[in-house]
């Protein structure tokens, strides 16, 4: 993912009737999901198990990280350290939000067989 960042924010200061407005000195940058890695193993069954941990990058919490994986021959997909929401798996497909996401987590991906993995984050 290539970096973002928004324009500066108004800061809006005042007490009473006295109000100031003016650009924040610092832009936000827009969150991003940093892959940091990825372990791969052939299991006894004939599937192959991909586990990527992954850290949300961001200057406050966002609100929510819609996490969308795709894989042919999906067994299982999970992300420890998370609460999730919404999860949706399919034969191909997984997606779940993360309210609030920050920091590491790690997805765990569970295939029929090796096989390429499409990993997609909005927040």
């Amino acid at each position: 993912m290539e970096p973002k960042s928004y324009n500066a924010p108004i800061l809006v200061t005042g007490t009473g009737n006295a109000i100031s407005a003016c650009a924040a000195p610092h832009p936000i940058k827009a969150p991003e999901l940093q892959i940091l890695g990825q372990r791969e193993a052939d299991n006894a069954d004939g599937s192959h198990t991909v586990c990527i941990p992954v850290e949300v990058v961001a200057d406050s919490a966002p609100e929510v990280l819609a996490l969308h994986v795709i894989v042919d021959g999906l067994i299982s997909a999970s992300l420890t350290r998370a609460e999730v929401r919404n999860a949706r798996q399919g034969n191909n497909f997984f997606s779940a939000d993360i309210p609030q996401p920050a920091g590491l987590y790690e997805l765990t991906i569970q295939m029929a067989e090796r096989s390429h993995i499409q990993l997609n984050a909005h927040f």
